[in-house]
Formats: C-alpha cells, sequence, structure tokens
C-alpha cells in the first residue's frame, strides 16, 4: 500500500497569514496540552523576547506564579528594561507627569 505525503503547508492558506496560522495552531495545541503554554512562555521568557509579567500571561499564570515555575526550573531572573523606544515614552510621559503636575 503506498501513502502518499501530504504537504500541510498549505494549511497556512486558510488563514490571513502565516502568523495568524502559528497563533491559531498554538491555540489549539494549548488546549490539548496546556503544559505547552507554560514551556512557550519559559522559553521566550530565557531567550529576553519577553517580560516576566508578559510571560506569565502566556503561561496562563499570575505574575507570583510565574515566578514558582521559573524557580522550579532553576531560571534565574532577569531585568526588563524595554526596547529603546519604550523607555523613551516612557521618559517622556513621567517628564509630562512632573510639569503638568508642578504648575
Amino acid at each position: 500500500m503506498h501513502v502518499e505525503k501530504i504537504d500541510f503547508s498549505e494549511l497556512t492558506k486558510l488563514f490571513s497569514s502565516k502568523d495568524k496560522f502559528y497563533q491559531e495552531a498554538f491555540l489549539a495545541l494549548s488546549i490539548v496540552n496546556p503544559k505547552i503554554k507554560i514551556d512557550f512562555a519559559v522559553l521566550l521568557y530565557k531567550e529576553k523576547k519577553v517580560s516576566l509579567a508578559k510571560a506569565a500571561e502566556i503561561a496562563g499564570m499570575s505574575f507570583f506564579e510565574f515566578e514558582k515555575v521559573l524557580e522550579m526550573k532553576g531560571i534565574k531572573k532577569h531585568t526588563y528594561c524595554g526596547t529603546k523606544k519604550e523607555v523613551e515614552k516612557s521618559l517622556k510621559n513621567l517628564k509630562e507627569l512632573i510639569e503638568n503636575g508642578a504648575s
């Protein structure tokens, strides 16, 4: 019996973009295997792609629950100060608050 290989990359055409396909696939996979959300969040956090708060959100956990997961996995917490653009925006907002509060 001959079984043809199926090209699953064609599935991406059913979605508006490959990114949307990956989001939907991740959502479906996380329903079947909830641990995948935690593992993905830990990976993103370890690679410093997201903050601790964002990783906790991705994992579907509270900030403190996710901290415990990192502790149990022996992963040290790191600080995230944001991108240059985020820091500049925060400084601008802070400056405006100070100026408006002083008047």
